[in-house]
């Protein structure tokens, strides 16, 4: 008796899947983003916008199968910061949110973690400004130094080390 299926059309299933697993991830990744538009990077989430950002967030989760542990050589480098939950984050942009001639400009986390098996450093780093004193924007630089290891399979735990103001620009109006 034979069979309908060749080793030709059996080839092509793990294709097959691997499109459809890559198209999924990125429907869960382009969730994810637009759940966190005009949130202003967490400070002004609703309790409904949490809600659907962690649904999108345990849903992208959940692409990787069999739970592999962070691949620290994908984490390495420069990310820029588009949303957070952290309150440490989250009090400096309400900062900016009650004191005017406060700013804060793109906000960073840069991971060094290549070739680590269970953790590495991480900084945060911060552009802000204070108008008509600093440069705007990018008048001053906050960087914050943490130590981190891979607790869980998406958890990292954070031992901060150093907190340090750089790349102080004063305002060409001054």
């Amino acid at each position: 008796m034979k069979s309908g299926l060749s080793w030709r059309s059996l080839s092509l299933v793990p294709c097959a899947l691997k499109a459809y697993y890559d198209y999924e991830l990125e429907n869960k990744k382009h969730l994810l983003l637009t759940s966190i538009q005009d949130t202003q990077r967490g400070l002004l989430t609703t309790t409904n916008q949490c809600s659907c950002i962690e649904e999108a967030l345990v849903s992208l989760e959940g692409c990787n199968i069999g739970c592999h542990p962070i691949n620290l050589s994908n984490l390495d480098g420069t990310w820029r910061l588009q949303y957070t939950s952290s309150s440490d984050v989250l009090i400096l942009l309400q900062a900016v949110a009650t004191f005017p001639f406060f700013q804060v400009g793109q906000i960073f986390q840069k991971f060094e973690c290549c070739h680590q098996s269970n953790g590495g450093v991480i900084r945060y780093v911060v552009r802000w400004s204070i108008p008509n004193l600093l440069e705007e924007q990018e008048g001053a630089t906050l960087l914050v130094s943490a130590k981190f290891n891979v607790v869980f399979v998406y958890n990292i735990y954070l031992q901060f080390q150093e907190i340090t103001i750089q790349d102080i620009n004063i305002s060409e109006e001054l």
